[in-house]
Protein backbone atom coordinates (compact mmCIF):
# COMPACT_ATOMS: atom_id res chain seq x y z
CA UNK A 1 0.00 0.00 0.00
CA UNK A 2 1.30 3.44 -1.14
CA UNK A 3 1.44 5.80 1.93
CA UNK A 4 -0.51 8.21 -0.32
CA UNK A 5 -3.35 5.80 0.03
CA UNK A 6 -3.07 5.23 3.55
CA UNK A 7 -4.98 8.06 5.18
CA UNK A 8 -7.91 7.86 2.82
CA UNK A 9 -8.31 4.14 3.18
CA UNK A 10 -8.21 5.07 6.94
CA UNK A 11 -10.92 8.01 6.75
CA UNK A 12 -13.22 5.93 4.56
CA UNK A 13 -12.71 2.72 7.28
CA UNK A 14 -13.77 5.74 9.96
CA UNK A 15 -16.47 7.13 8.18
CA UNK A 16 -17.99 3.12 7.02
CA UNK A 17 -18.27 2.52 11.08
CA UNK A 18 -19.34 5.98 12.56
CA UNK A 19 -22.98 5.60 12.03
CA UNK A 20 -22.42 2.14 13.90
CA UNK A 21 -20.80 3.36 16.62
CA UNK A 22 -24.09 6.90 16.73
CA UNK A 23 -25.99 4.30 16.96
CA UNK A 24 -24.57 3.08 20.30
CA UNK A 25 -24.86 6.13 22.61
CA UNK A 26 -27.52 6.43 24.83
CA UNK A 27 -30.10 9.01 24.34
CA UNK A 28 -28.66 10.92 27.20
CA UNK A 29 -24.97 11.51 25.78
CA UNK A 30 -26.45 12.59 22.44
CA UNK A 31 -25.15 15.83 21.08
CA UNK A 32 -27.68 18.79 20.86
CA UNK A 33 -27.70 19.88 17.33
CA UNK A 34 -26.42 23.57 16.87
CA UNK A 35 -28.26 26.52 15.93
CA UNK A 36 -27.15 28.18 12.89
CA UNK A 37 -27.81 31.66 12.25
CA UNK A 38 -29.02 32.80 8.51
CA UNK A 39 -27.41 35.84 6.92
CA UNK A 40 -30.06 37.97 6.89
CA UNK A 41 -30.64 37.75 10.34
CA UNK A 42 -29.92 41.14 12.10
CA UNK A 43 -27.79 41.04 15.79
CA UNK A 44 -28.75 43.64 17.96
CA UNK A 45 -26.13 45.10 19.96
CA UNK A 46 -27.13 46.17 23.14
CA UNK A 47 -23.60 47.14 24.78
CA UNK A 48 -23.41 50.56 26.44
CA UNK A 49 -19.70 52.80 26.92
CA UNK A 50 -19.16 54.86 28.94
CA UNK A 51 -16.22 56.21 27.41
CA UNK A 52 -15.57 56.57 23.80
CA UNK A 53 -13.18 58.38 21.79
CA UNK A 54 -16.35 61.13 20.60
CA UNK A 55 -18.41 61.43 23.75
CA UNK A 56 -22.77 62.42 22.79
CA UNK A 57 -23.33 66.15 23.24
CA UNK A 58 -25.94 67.96 22.66
CA UNK A 59 -26.12 69.45 19.42
CA UNK A 60 -25.39 73.29 19.64
CA UNK A 61 -22.58 71.97 22.40
CA UNK A 62 -23.31 72.88 26.82
CA UNK A 63 -24.18 75.98 26.28
CA UNK A 64 -27.12 75.53 24.11
CA UNK A 65 -28.29 72.42 26.22
CA UNK A 66 -28.12 74.63 29.54
CA UNK A 67 -30.56 77.60 27.55
CA UNK A 68 -32.74 74.39 26.35
CA UNK A 69 -33.07 73.13 29.73
CA UNK A 70 -33.52 76.86 31.34
CA UNK A 71 -36.72 77.94 28.52
CA UNK A 72 -38.39 74.96 29.11
CA UNK A 73 -37.84 73.66 32.80
CA UNK A 74 -40.31 75.57 35.84
CA UNK A 75 -37.11 75.99 37.97
CA UNK A 76 -34.20 78.42 37.52
CA UNK A 77 -31.00 76.23 36.83
CA UNK A 78 -27.17 77.06 36.80
CA UNK A 79 -24.68 75.89 35.45
CA UNK A 80 -21.81 76.28 38.17
CA UNK A 81 -22.45 75.29 41.68
CA UNK A 82 -23.26 77.73 43.92
CA UNK A 83 -23.57 77.66 47.48
CA UNK A 84 -27.06 76.99 48.34
CA UNK A 85 -27.86 75.87 44.71
CA UNK A 86 -29.54 71.99 45.21
CA UNK A 87 -27.77 69.43 42.81
CA UNK A 88 -28.37 66.41 40.63
CA UNK A 89 -26.13 64.48 38.45
CA UNK A 90 -27.77 62.59 36.00
CA UNK A 91 -26.88 59.51 33.35
CA UNK A 92 -28.20 60.05 30.46
CA UNK A 93 -27.98 56.84 27.83
CA UNK A 94 -28.21 58.45 24.82
CA UNK A 95 -28.76 55.37 21.48
CA UNK A 96 -26.80 55.52 18.28
CA UNK A 97 -29.35 57.66 16.61
CA UNK A 98 -28.79 60.32 19.17
CA UNK A 99 -32.25 59.84 21.14
CA UNK A 100 -31.84 59.86 25.48
CA UNK A 101 -33.72 56.47 25.84
CA UNK A 102 -33.02 56.66 29.51
CA UNK A 103 -32.56 58.93 32.52
CA UNK A 104 -30.73 57.49 35.47
CA UNK A 105 -30.33 59.61 38.76
CA UNK A 106 -26.86 59.20 40.02
CA UNK A 107 -26.70 61.12 43.27
CA UNK A 108 -29.55 64.31 44.26
CA UNK A 109 -30.05 66.91 47.13
CA UNK A 110 -32.99 68.20 45.20
CA UNK A 111 -36.39 67.44 45.87
CA UNK A 112 -38.48 65.22 44.01
CA UNK A 113 -40.61 67.60 42.41
CA UNK A 114 -36.98 69.24 40.56
CA UNK A 115 -36.25 65.24 39.96
CA UNK A 116 -39.23 64.70 37.98
CA UNK A 117 -39.24 68.13 36.05
CA UNK A 118 -35.14 67.68 34.92
CA UNK A 119 -36.59 64.15 33.67
CA UNK A 120 -39.43 65.54 31.96
CA UNK A 121 -37.21 68.44 29.95
CA UNK A 122 -35.12 66.04 28.67
CA UNK A 123 -37.42 63.50 27.56
CA UNK A 124 -38.60 66.79 25.42
CA UNK A 125 -34.77 67.25 24.39
CA UNK A 126 -34.06 67.00 20.39
CA UNK A 127 -31.90 64.22 19.76
CA UNK A 128 -27.83 64.74 20.15
CA UNK A 129 -25.16 63.58 18.39
CA UNK A 130 -24.36 60.24 19.26
CA UNK A 131 -21.02 58.86 20.79
CA UNK A 132 -18.93 57.41 17.99
CA UNK A 133 -15.16 55.17 18.74
CA UNK A 134 -13.23 55.32 15.47
CA UNK A 135 -16.54 56.82 13.01
CA UNK A 136 -18.74 54.14 14.55
CA UNK A 137 -21.72 55.04 16.41
CA UNK A 138 -22.21 53.69 19.72
CA UNK A 139 -24.78 53.79 22.29
CA UNK A 140 -22.99 55.63 25.08
CA UNK A 141 -23.56 57.42 28.48
CA UNK A 142 -23.56 61.18 29.16
CA UNK A 143 -23.05 62.72 33.03
CA UNK A 144 -25.07 65.38 33.57
CA UNK A 145 -25.27 67.77 36.28
CA UNK A 146 -28.00 70.37 36.83
CA UNK A 147 -27.68 72.80 39.83
CA UNK A 148 -30.95 74.11 41.02
CA UNK A 149 -31.07 77.59 42.29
Amino acid sequence: MSRNKLPLSLFMLAAASLPAFENRLPSSQSIPPVKVQQKNQTKFDTTVYLVVESPPEFIGGRLAMIRFIEKNSRYRISTIRIKDAKVIHLKLLVEKDGVISKVIPLVSDAGKDQQEEIKRVISQMPNWKPGSQSGRLLRSYSILSIYFL
